[in-house]
C-alpha cells in the first residue's frame, strides 16, 4: 500500500504515485504513455488517477488537474 501524504487543510490526501501520475498526464501524456514511463500498467495509472480523482473531489480528470495546480501539487 502507498503512503498517503496529507495535502491541504481539508485533509484530502494523495499518494505520492498519484501525484506522479497527475504531473504526467497534466503534462499531455497518455495513460499509455504514463504507464510505458513508470514502468507499470496502463490500469495502474488509470486506478491511481481515479483514486486522486475522488481524493480532491474532482468529476473528471481535468478538474482534478486543476484542483492539485491549485494546491501546488502540480
Amino acid at each position: 500500500m502507498h503512503k498517503r501524504e496529507t495535502i491541504d487543510e481539508k485533509g484530502r490526501r494523495l499518494s505520492a504515485v498519484e501525484i506522479t501520475c497527475l504531473k504526467w498526464v497534466a503534462e499531455g501524456k497518455s495513460i499509455t504513455e504514463t504507464a510505458v514511463i513508470e514502468g507499470v500498467s496502463s490500469s495502474s495509472v488509470g486506478h491511481h488517477l481515479t483514486c486522486a480523482r475522488h481524493a480532491l473531489g474532482a468529476s473528471d480528470i481535468v478538474g482534478t488537474i486543476s484542483t492539485a495546480r491549485k494546491l501546488g501539487l502540480i
